[in-house]
């Protein structure tokens, strides 16, 4: 938080999820101690050690799904990709007006 109270680093394998919580019991603030010098270094520590000689592993993929290539600065599909996905976003569309990007902004994105 912004006044030193509480702060939190989150992370997560496919076989294994931690969260880390640094703060006073009676909320009162720590001098100065934020995630990246508290939480974090424990939460690093703590999964280093529970990964220690265990194989790399990757979330599956669904089926159904494969990979495209976004614009890693805009977010959006590079031209001519087609996203299709289900959710239960509206649909959208975006073409000369888009931000940024390859293809002189033109982007078009459609959710199922």
């Amino acid at each position: 938080t912004n006044d030193f109270r509480d702060n939190l680093t989150v992370g997560f394998t496919p076989n294994l999820a931690v969260a880390v919580w640094v703060g006073n019991a009676d909320h009162t603030p720590m001098r100065n101690v934020s995630g990246i010098v508290g939480a974090a270094p424990i939460f690093h520590g703590f999964m280093t050690a529970a990964l220690n000689g265990q194989p790399d592993s990757w979330f599956s993929v669904p089926d159904g799904l494969h990979a495209v290539t976004m614009n890693g600065y805009t977010a959006y599909l590079l031209p001519g990709t087609e996203q299709v996905a289900q959710s239960q976003q509206p649909p959208s569309r975006c073409e000369e007006g888009c931000a940024g990007g390859e293809g002189g902004g033109k982007h078009k994105k459609h959710h199922g």
